[in-house]
């Protein structure tokens, strides 16, 4: 069980920074936000929960900000849509502890590890976790590259 104060917030849904996201879809030119609220969505196409992401075809290239207690369902989705031909990117926890991280997230192309805390939109302070960047590409590398990033930085 994990302890609570790994997880001090009433939700689980967390709004991505404006700054990384835009930082992150001038490199990849985003199509689909897979995971979104009408007042939260990165995208001018996207899925809501009412219309339920995990059940949808995802395709083209796809941003995934998933709430963070379902990441393993997300994170299995990501993966198989980019086995399709798609590209997604996500932004998780860094649970490096999780099932899903080693049986996912490690087949992805790409991890980045973000320098820092994140202050999601809408946080009184920065998030209680680490979070990385997945990249899940087609045709992924036989390992992916993980390193860490820090998206502040000039690119």
């Amino acid at each position: 069980m994990t302890p609570s104060f790994h997880f001090s917030a009433k939700s689980d849904c967390w709004e991505t920074p404006q700054h990384l996201f835009d930082r992150l879809n001038d490199e990849f030119e985003f199509t689909t936000d897979v995971c979104a609220e009408p007042h939260n969505a990165k995208c001018p196409h996207f899925y809501t929960p009412a219309v339920d992401g995990l059940a949808q075809a995802w395709a083209g290239v796809c941003w995934c900000n998933p709430p963070y207690s379902e990441s393993a369902a997300w994170i299995r989705k990501a993966f198989q849509a980019s086995r399709d031909g798609s590209v997604i990117v996500c932004l998780i926890p860094a649970r490096t502890d999780t099932r899903y991280w080693h049986d996912y997230v490690m087949r992805a192309d790409e991890v980045r590890l973000v320098k820092g805390r994140l202050r999601f939109v809408g946080g009184k302070a920065s998030a209680p976790f680490p979070s990385a960047v997945v990249i899940f590409r087609p045709t992924p590398r036989p390992r992916p590259i993980v390193r860490s990033w820090d998206w502040r930085a000039v690119p």
